[in-house]
């Protein structure tokens, strides 16, 4: 009885070797991806997609979320852009290359909140606006600003010329 079960196993075991044998890499995918989209990109995304895809030559279930994660690690506080399209690219190439109908696969390149905890905290960005750190703009005088003064006396006050912007006319008023 052990020999017809050890048998069994053997086939079983050669079966799923056969079948991970004949499943393309991800490196694989990854360039029939992108000779697919090439003629829709730009040159930039042409030099970015080959290079930024650097999982090995494991194939699409063999990919684990530490394979993804490895790959992140170094740049994900330091190219915080680049890691984010990176992790982007590696979980559309996977989405690609999958059974729609399978409910047990997950992609692990998915930034799932196990995949945030396990790499570096990235430091809060400071929210600014360009124009109004290194361009303020200009204040108006005292005397305008508060002044119960007729446009026309506070557009002359502030600066501006009391004439309507180049390109408009003055409608005048029908007699009636």
């Amino acid at each position: 009885m052990d020999i017809v079960k050890d048998r069994r196993a053997a086939r079983v075991e050669a079966k799923a070797a056969e079948i991970v044998a004949e499943l393309p890499t991800f490196a694989e995918c990854a360039e029939i991806y992108i000779r697919s989209n090439w003629s829709t990109w730009s040159e930039k995304h042409c030099d970015q997609w080959p290079s930024s895809l650097k999982i090995g030559k494991l194939t699409i279930p063999e990919i684990k979320p530490s394979h993804v994660h490895d790959l992140l690690k170094p740049i994900w506080v330091e190219k915080r852009e680049t890691a984010n399209r990176v992790r982007g690219r590696i979980e559309t190439i996977i989405a690609k290359n999958v059974n729609i109908d399978d409910p047990d696969f997950r992609n692990p390149a998915e930034l799932t909140k196990q995949l945030r905890e396990k790499l570096p905290k990235r430091p809060k960005r400071a929210v600014q606006s360009g124009i109004t750190r290194h361009c303020p703009m200009p204040r108006r005088p005292p005397s305008c600003r508060r002044s119960p003064a007729p446009r026309a006396r506070q557009r002359r006050c502030c600066g501006s010329s009391s004439s309507p912007p180049a390109g408009r006319t003055r409608r005048s008023r029908p007699v009636g």
